[in-house]
């Protein structure tokens, strides 16, 4: 029996350390991706015999409880929400958020709308304003916003009115909408720093920029990536440490495992 338990808990603390590995490897290649956000991984010691949930429960798609043999065990991988470092570009059409809030935007096919903090927007041939993938950047209406054909001079205010000049004179065309979301990390991923709602999102409260807890906006500027170098190349190798330490401890476990079937 004792010797079962110290296999399950090497084995679980290298299969722990391979899945934190895995999520600190993802950031680190997403240093320089725009609204990245930082994932956390979380994990806990476990009791021999009792049954973990491998999932939060305020966590999507939370997967059946594994039973655990003592050791480590994954439980979910939170999303660091902190606002990154505001970065210049000079294109108006660049969008920094200030505070709290998503950009909502749609995908061409339709359905529901999808989350992001990566503010690069520009026009398609059509008028409207899209994210880099082509999905149609909402309005606090949960309208795309299209601006008529021959206007120029676009600008954003902080309060995401989106006005051009049209016949001469400047008209204010539409105004984006923030979301605000009661539990951010109920999203689901949905590529690079896109996220869907799901029933553990809460509510979600669509608002004009500057106004109640939304942030405003910053025309001109994109938001980095809050994953840092500095905290993840230290975590990196504390992982690989350990899962290498886990490995070692396995394989004399298995050594005296087969010396003891001997006997």
């Amino acid at each position: 029996m004792i010797m079962a338990v110290n296999l399950s808990v090497s084995a679980s603390g290298m299969q722990t350390q391979s899945w934190r590995i895995d999520a600190l490897a993802n950031d680190i290649a997403n240093v320089n991706t725009t609204g990245f956000k930082a994932q956390l991984p979380v994990s806990s010691t476990t009791t021999p015999g009792l049954a973990y949930p491998a999932g939060l429960a305020v966590g999507p798609g939370v997967p059946p409880d594994v039973l655990a043999g003592g050791g480590a065990a994954p439980l979910a991988i939170l999303q660091d929400m902190a606002e990154g470092a505001a970065s210049p570009t000079g294109r108006p059409l660049d969008l920094y958020i200030a505070g709290n809030g998503l950009f909502a935007v749609q995908a061409p096919g339709g359905g529901g709308p999808v989350y992001t903090r990566d503010g690069r927007f520009s026009l398609n041939g059509a008028g409207t304003l899209v994210d880099g993938a082509g999905r149609a950047l909402l309005d606090v209406n949960g309208q795309p916003i299209r601006l008529p054909q021959g206007v120029t001079g676009i600008e954003v205010s902080p309060q995401g009115e989106v006005s051009a000049v049209l016949g001469g004179a400047r008209t204010q065309i539409g105004q984006i909408g923030l979301t605000l979301v009661a539990e951010p990390q109920g999203l689901q991923g949905w590529g690079t720093g896109v996220w869907v709602a799901t029933p553990a999102t809460g509510k979600l409260t669509v608002l004009p920029p500057g106004k109640g807890q939304a942030g405003t906006l910053r025309s001109g500027m994109l938001e980095a990536s809050n994953a840092s170098l500095a905290t993840l190349l230290p975590d990196l190798l504390a992982a690989q440490q350990s899962y290498a330490l886990n490995a070692r401890a396995l394989d004399v476990s298995l050594q005296m495992w087969s010396l003891d079937n001997q006997l």
